[in-house]
């Protein structure tokens, strides 16, 4: 399975402003991996017969590892 990672840390100022800095890392150790997918068989006719099954699959691979990075002032 997949890790995610989050952190943040507030620095703290004079009359209850602060900033806050965080960072979030999705699919830590970049598992690739599929959340879903569809399949579909078919068969052809061609010259008055009819043909053996042709199977279809898809899927719908994940992003890899990504990053997403805020700031949060309170002034």
């Amino acid at each position: 399975s997949y890790t995610n990672f989050n952190a943040a840390y507030t620095f703290q100022f004079a009359k209850s402003r602060s900033v806050t800095v965080s960072v979030l890392v999705n699919n830590l150790f970049n598992y690739m991996f599929e959340s879903n997918g569809y399949t579909y068989s078919e068969r052809y006719y061609s010259a008055g017969t009819v043909g053996a099954p042709v199977v279809y699959n898809y899927y719908y691979p994940q992003a890899g590892i990504n990053v997403l990075a805020g700031i949060r002032l309170k002034i």
